[in-house]
């Protein structure tokens, strides 16, 4: 059996394949969509929790980048982000459990720029 890994996506992902950027000053509401893992009549559940790691950059404590507790929309997971260190891309990994008691997790990056 062989396992492929898939690319992480980037939050801020426009058509032309480039990045937009998070403002430090900016606060963006995120969402994952989970609808693609759901079988037939299974719903978000409970337990939605979103964790923030460095991908790239230096910044000691990243889960201050999150904003509040991330929350469960129909089928996706909602979280707000605000400030960050300039320069940093962050990984988001946004974890559920599902009626069915099965866990999801996906994750996306953003990157934190003023230039």
């Amino acid at each position: 059996m062989q396992i492929t890994r898939a690319r992480i996506p980037w939050f801020g992902q426009l058509p032309d394949g480039s990045i937009a950027a998070k403002r430090t000053a900016a606060t963006w509401k995120l969402a994952i969509d989970f609808q693609h893992l759901l079988a037939t009549g299974e719903t978000l559940a409970s337990g939605a929790i979103v964790t923030a790691s460095v991908k790239f950059g230096e910044d000691a404590t990243p889960s201050n980048i999150l904003s509040g507790s991330a929350a469960i929309s129909g089928t996706t997971v909602v979280q707000s982000v605000t400030a960050g260190v300039d320069g940093v891309q962050y990984l988001l990994v946004f974890s559920v459990t599902t009626s069915n008691a099965q866990v999801f997790a996906e994750g996306a990056y953003l990157l934190v720029s003023n230039a």
